[in-house]
């Protein structure tokens, strides 16, 4: 999977950061679905940690709410878990609330697209 040219680094850092994860899908669709989980996992560990777990829980009440059994739902956040961990030790310092990702193909070769914004500018 290649980055986007026009939002390159973000892409970069996203695939730097969960490529191994997203690559799990098979499919494109199951690719797109472990994508929306990074960028889950990658929003949430921009709050403060005393925050974290309240959105985390909220997040995962909604996904209750679209039927998502106790067994995935446990799946899920201790995968959200892992991958916030992996944020925050890894990519501390860059503080973007990612808006948007998606894979699409283009040439043949999946390539990521991913719009953000700075984390504070999202809190106004």
């Amino acid at each position: 999977m290649e980055p986007e040219h026009s939002n390159g680094k973000m892409s970069k850092v996203i695939l730097k950061y969960a490529s191994d994860y997203i690559a799990r899908g098979t499919t494109l669709r199951q690719r797109q679905a472990n994508l929306e989980l990074v960028v889950l996992a990658w929003n949430l560990s921009l709050f403060p940690e005393e925050e974290r777990e309240k959105q985390m829980d909220a997040c995962l009440r909604d996904l209750r709410a679209l039927n998502y059994g106790s067994k995935d739902l446990e799946t899920l956040k201790h995968n959200l878990a892992i991958l916030i961990e992996k944020k925050l030790a890894e990519f501390p310092l860059i503080k973007k609330l990612i808006i948007k990702a998606q894979i699409s193909i283009t040439d043949r070769k999946e390539c990521l697209h991913v719009a953000s914004i700075d984390f504070e500018q999202s809190n106004r």
